[in-house]
């Protein structure tokens, strides 16, 4: 075991706060209302069927999991309103709190939920990576602020993604055909 898988077990610093951090080797992060996900699918899926789950939990403002267009440490800035710098890509997405968190959490966590029925999110691994909300409903702006094929370390942003969460008197369901940015991105054409 090399010196590098053994510091990933290690458990990891909290994030400083507006900014979380996570390893995205697959290019899908997202948000997750842990009370809520419902995350199972069955213990041999076909990346289809996680793509549905993921849609359909979506849509029902459990989560809010986005295709990140490449694999990459993944830097996301939490912040009151949005910024003045240009986007590349955003989108809007209604999401539901009920425990006062949310969960950052990528393709690992994700797809162990879909293949063990006992597996929670927040994955032991990623259990620093909480957002701190208010119960209630929001309308988050997610803001990628990198152009995906501009991933590389010496190009690498301050940070990739934004999120800006907004209050809603009312929850109103998202109506999203695929997987935000997946249509875009499709990672399993490459």
């Amino acid at each position: 075991m090399g010196w590098f898988s053994f510091n990933r077990k290690q458990k990891p610093e909290p994030a400083p706060k507006g900014r979380l951090e996570i390893s995205d080797e697959s290019g899908f992060i997202g948000i997750i209302n842990g009370d809520l996900y419902q995350g199972f699918v069955n213990e041999d899926w076909e990346l289809d069927d996680v793509l549905e789950k993921f849609r359909t939990q979506t849509n029902r403002g459990h989560c809010a999991i986005w295709s990140t267009g490449e694999p990459y440490d993944m830097a996301v800035q939490l912040l009151e309103s949005l910024s003045d710098q240009k986007a590349v890509r955003e989108a809007t997405i209604n999401i539901q709190i009920t425990d006062e968190s949310l969960w950052l959490a990528n393709y690992t966590d994700l797809t162990m939920a879909a293949q063990f029925e006992d597996e929670p999110i927040p994955s032991k691994m990623n259990s620093h990576l909480r957002i701190a909300l208010d119960n209630g409903n929001y309308e988050v702006h997610i803001r990628q602020m990198t152009e995906p094929k501009a991933y590389e370390w010496k190009e690498a942003p301050e940070y990739h993604f934004e999120l800006v969460f907004e209050r809603q008197e009312a929850f109103e369901k998202n109506q999203f055909e695929n997987v935000l940015w997946w249509d875009q991105d499709d990672l399993s054409k490459e």
